[in-house]
This record gives structure tokens, C-alpha cells and sequence, in this order.
């Protein structure tokens, strides 16, 4: 090889090198990143379901939770049923109106629209 073939080549080694050691710190990083997030995730109260907290407390402080948690969703309950019953009511509006979300057979053909908005009194 000539001295421009040699030049080429450590060119070449010392480009690969620096992306293999740039590659190499960027998987470190990434590594230690995963182990912080699982890390974090891991502390207690953030993986434990909250009826397991629950359970595990004595039974009197148990059955006071649970009652206090019954009474709370009991007060919301009308907030809830009032909002299924607007959401009800906008369901069914849209569909009267003519909303696209309505079922097909409902939807009118386009010849039986055009024919209603230039009043033509005749239906397949």
C-alpha cells in the first residue's frame, strides 16, 4: 500500500472508532435512563393498586376507607348520571339531524336527498 492508501485507512479506523465510542455512550446513557425510570416507578404507592393499600391497612382503618370512598362515589353519582343523560341527549340529537355516525340503512341515498331538496315528490 502507499502512503495515500494508509492515509485513507486511518481515516477510515479513526471515523469508525468515533462512532463506535459515540454509539457505545449513547447506549450507556439510554441504559441509564431505563434504570432510573424503572427505579422511579418502583418506589412504593406508585405500583401498588390503591384496593391493596387499602387492604393492607388494619380492618377498622379498612372499613372507615371503604366508607368514606362509598359516600364519595355516592355524591358523585348524580353528576355522572347527569352527564350519561347529556351525552344521551346529544347522541340522539346528532343522529336527527342527520349525523354521519348514525347507522347506513337510516342515511338517505343521494337520489332520495336531491330529491328532497328540490321538492320531486317521487321515492323509490
Amino acid at each position: 500500500m502507499n502512503g495515500r492508501g494508509l492515509k485513507i485507512a486511518l481515516a477510515a479506523s479513526v471515523a469508525l472508532n468515533i462512532f463506535a465510542v459515540a454509539g457505545a455512550g449513547a447506549a450507556w446513557m439510554a441504559a441509564k435512563r431505563v434504570k432510573e425510570a424503572t427505579a422511579e416507578a418502583r418506589q412504593p404507592g406508585r405500583s401498588e393498586p390503591v384496593w391493596a393499600v387499602v387492604e393492607a391497612r388494619p380492618p377498622a382503618v379498612r372499613d372507615q376507607i371503604k366508607r368514606e370512598m362509598r359516600a364519595t362515589a355516592l355524591e358523585a353519582r348524580p353528576d355522572f348520571e347527569e352527564a350519561r343523560a347529556a351525552r344521551r341527549e346529544a347522541i340522539a340529537l346528532t343522529r336527527c339531524l342527520g349525523g354521519s355516525r348514525g347507522p347506513p340503512a337510516r342515511r338517505a341515498r343521494p337520489d332520495q336527498a336531491r330529491d328532497a331538496r328540490h321538492g320531486s315528490g317521487s321515492s323509490p
